[in-house]
């Protein structure tokens, strides 16, 4: 379809949802026009499920098995998730680096959201917190570069890695 088609398609449909949010009752208005402002296709999916949970919880009908089929899995992915987070940081702490290294950041939960997105499910639990370790490393490479390296060291080491990729080299 091409990128031009498919970003007038947006333009066309969100202009006539917000066009018509006026008209429709005031819950599903904020639905419409939550999803507008954070779409589907660029949200973590744990918050997406909440939005959706949200909405559903606040129709006036009986809830369905299946809709508290899903809370309860949205219940546990947030305990996992919680559990996750608890244990990075725990080692965060142990490790002691944002001590040692003033200028290190400390986002473990930066760090772990982006483990999020690319393990999900229940089965990836112990995945998640490793990649999270690895990334909080990557960081505090960046950080400790960006304190200390000089403009100079730094280009150095950029046409280094560049002469390796040209070359086949990791």
């Amino acid at each position: 379809m091409g990128e031009a088609s498919l970003y007038k398609a947006k333009e066309f449909s969100s202009k006539h949802l917000k066009f018509s949010l006026k008209y429709l009752e005031p819950n599903l208005a904020r639905y419409v026009m939550k999803s507008l402002d954070h779409p589907y296709h660029v949200s973590l999916k744990q918050y997406k499920a909440r939005h959706h949970l949200s909405y559903l919880q606040n129709l006036p009908t009986m809830h369905t098995a299946i809709e508290k089929l899903a809370l309860v899995e949205f219940q546990m992915k947030k305990l996992q998730h919680q559990s996750g987070m608890q244990e990075v940081k725990r080692w965060w702490v142990d490790l002691g680096l944002s001590q040692e290294i003033p200028a290190a950041r400390d986002q473990v939960l930066k760090w772990y959201m982006w483990s999020m997105t690319i393990l999900e499910g229940f089965s990836f639990s112990r995945y998640r917190v490793d990649a999270t370790k690895v990334i909080s490393m990557v960081y505090i490479v960046d950080d400790i570069f960006d304190l200390v390296a000089t403009q100079e060291e730094l280009s150095l080491s950029l046409m280094r890695q560049s002469k390796c990729i040209r070359i086949g080299l990791t």
